[in-house]
């Protein structure tokens, strides 16, 4: 009996460590006109809400009917901010996805429009 009280407990423990590692996300993505005519800025920040910091924040420039990618990575976290822009719609779109040993821990596609 003793013995299976202290596996149960080992069990408890186990599955605490496990559920203290996971993380919880924010994501921010910012899309301006820039300076110059026809192009744009398109930023995104994803910030660990466990301790603050900033995982990944990447600022892409690029001008209409294009794609553009930027890419990161820090450890076993894997990240890739992907915008395109189509001045026949008038929408910007962006992908931000962020992997941690192959597993997504964030995603978010969005569509917006340009005036």
């Amino acid at each position: 009996m003793r013995r299976l009280f202290l596996m149960f407990i080992a069990f408890l423990l186990t599955g605490v460590a496990v559920a203290s590692e996971t993380t919880s996300y924010s994501l921010d993505v910012d899309v301006s006109p820039a300076a110059q005519p026809g192009f744009y800025t398109c930023r995104a920040v994803v910030t660990d809400l466990r301790d603050g910091n900033v995982i990944f924040a990447p600022s892409i420039q690029l001008k209409a009917d294009s794609t553009e990618t930027a890419s990161g990575g820090d450890g076993d976290l894997a990240s890739v901010f992907k915008v395109s822009i189509d001045s026949a719609t008038s929408r910007v779109t962006a992908e931000v996805r962020v992997t941690r040993a192959g597993k997504i821990v964030v995603e978010q596609k969005s569509s917006i429009a340009i005036r």
